[in-house]
């Protein structure tokens, strides 16, 4: 068997093992749709459908995420255009749930794992090497989290991982169309996700800084790898809607009144680039990266980390090997690549998000396995180490994964939707059909109300029934609702209350989530 032929079959099983992990119970795990989750799909079902955004925009290079229940609704809130397009090219061949949904990140992170392999075969001298580094990307728990969920988070991936297959090819060969390659790469990356504003010009410079060390027409292959880069961006920001900059940054603080602390108001800058730095450095907690994961459930299980609790001791090793050998330009790549992953998190003041730095995990996982190489040529007491420890990690991994199809699935509930509006569709749905509900109304208090019940009765087909639905008055005034229709509030709403003392409405349905809590409640205006 020759070497391709053995790369191939080798790629095509990690893949396949990477498709079943993520691929297993994608409609149930996790148990909801996240908030975003369905502004995504509600979007791309959208422009599936007619071509235009729920804004009537057609074919939007930035998405404005306002309201589908308050008619020319403003917002600051625009998302990057790549996971809307991929999910509208998904829903046109299925149909609406949420496993269509998320198929795309499912394909993208089985994308990822191919990559590294690729990558590896470049870097590493044995293809064991290379597919051990795919496989603990596969089986890292943030890369299982993160392809099984329906948000632009894992996006930026491919994009930094054939900037670096790129880099590995050009180190070796001296192609110079493959540094055009990178640096188109990066610039259509930059439109992936929003941290990808940052991540990519700094691997833009990365690569000048690299070029600059190693190549004999310095400013010929800065060029090349600047001028790749900016063909994306021309053509995005030509497409693009002007007001989007202005709002992303005013919502993400960069930019904002002079008073901001920000800005020099209450504290000062020095204050603040002490904050940042303090951000910077949580994000190396050893705690975080291999016990603990992100700070949120819709991050992390809590019981794994971003990475496999075993890698701790190869990422060490990798490192230190990796800074003695650092006059091989893409090692310093890479150790570059492991420093830079939090930079984008520390400006917006966020400790503890691994979906702010998933670009972490292919620098995270190449280096280790260098540890796991350096420890290998070790012999004797060394190798059984590396034994031990990846037979560890597989371990360690099916505990993280029987976690997360079971016990994650209902502790993480309340993260991705506390209101249960699946069941809540379902009984109003079910109420309508057997005798028409003159409107409904929702609390304003419940978030992404609009999208999470756009999408449910968009997968029953009940369009009329969004029609009439708006949301509750202010101060819940019940004045101009009529009779016999329902209203939805969540099960701590302030207003519940209020409302019942009217006696104008009585308790028509209680919904309880899967540890029998009361999450919603949906009234009945009496006649």
């Amino acid at each position: 068997m020759t070497n391709r032929l053995a790369a191939c079959l080798c790629a095509a099983g990690l893949a396949l093992f990477a498709a079943l992990v993520y691929l297993h119970a994608l409609g149930q795990t996790p148990i909801a749709l996240h908030g975003d989750e369905v502004q995504f799909a509600m979007q791309s079902y959208s422009i599936a459908t007619t071509g235009r955004d729920l804004n009537g925009h057609s074919m939007p290079f930035f998405f404005a995420i306002a309201d589908p229940l308050i008619k020319n609704n403003h917002t600051i809130v625009w998302f990057q255009p790549m996971l809307f397009y991929l999910q509208a090219v998904a829903l046109k061949v299925l149909p609406l749930s949420e496993a269509a949904i998320r198929a795309p990140t499912v394909v993208i992170g089985v994308i990822d794992v191919v990559l590294l392999f690729a990558v590896g075969r470049y870097v590493f001298p044995r293809m064991w090497q290379a597919a051990l580094a795919a496989a603990l990307l596969a089986i890292s728990p943030a890369h299982v989290i993160f392809s099984r969920v329906a948000m632009d988070y894992i996006c930026p991936l491919p994009f930094v991982l054939g900037w670096l297959l790129c880099l590995a090819s050009y180190f070796r060969q001296r192609r110079e169309w493959l540094l055009v390659a990178a640096g188109l790469l990066l610039g259509a990356g930059f439109f992936s996700y929003i941290a990808a504003w940052v991540m990519m010009p700094l691997y833009v410079a990365v690569t000048c800084i690299a070029l600059w060390w190693t190549s004999d027409r310095r400013v010929r292959a800065i060029l090349l790898v600047c001028g790749g880069f900016a063909v994306p961006l021309f053509a995005g920001w030509v497409w693009s809607n002007p007001v989007m900059i202005h709002d992303t940054l005013l919502r993400y603080k960069i930019i904002g009144a002079p008073r901001d602390p920000l800005f020099g108001g209450q504290g000062g800058i020095g204050v603040e680039v002490l904050t940042r730095a303090s951000v910077y450095w949580d994000y190396f907690n050893p705690s975080y990266l291999f016990l603990s994961g992100g700070s949120r459930l819709v991050d992390s299980t809590r019981r794994a980390g971003v990475l496999l609790a075993p890698m701790a001791v190869f990422l060490v090793v990798g490192v230190v090997d990796l800074w003695r050998r650092r006059d091989v330009v893409f090692n310093r790549i890479l150790l570059a690549g492991l420093l830079l992953a939090p930079v984008a998190a520390a400006m917006l003041d966020e400790r503890y998000r691994s979906d702010r730095e998933l670009v972490l995990l292919p620098f995270g996982v190449l280096i280790s396995v260098f540890g796991v190489s350096r420890l290998w040529t070790r012999h004797g007491v060394a190798r059984l180490a590396v034994l031990a420890l990846c037979l560890a990690s597989a371990i360690q991994f099916a505990f993280f994964y029987r976690d997360y199809l079971t016990d994650y699935r209902v502790r993480s509930e309340v993260w991705f939707d506390p209101y249960d509006f699946r069941k809540i569709s379902q009984y109003v749905v079910s109420t309508d059909a057997e005798q028409r509900v003159p409107a409904v109304y929702l609390s304003p208090l419940i978030d992404y109300a609009g999208y999470r019940w756009k999408f449910y009765l968009q997968q029953r087909d009940r369009n009329d029934l969004f029609e009439r639905t708006q949301y509750l008055p202010a101060n819940a005034d019940l004045s101009g609702v009529v009779p016999g229709s329902l209203l939805v509030f969540a099960s701590q709403d302030p207003a519940l209350d209020t409302v019942l003392k009217t006696g104008r409405c009585t308790v028509a349905a209680t919904v309880l989530n899967e540890v029998g809590s009361k999450a919603a409640v949906v009234l009945r205006v009496a006649g």
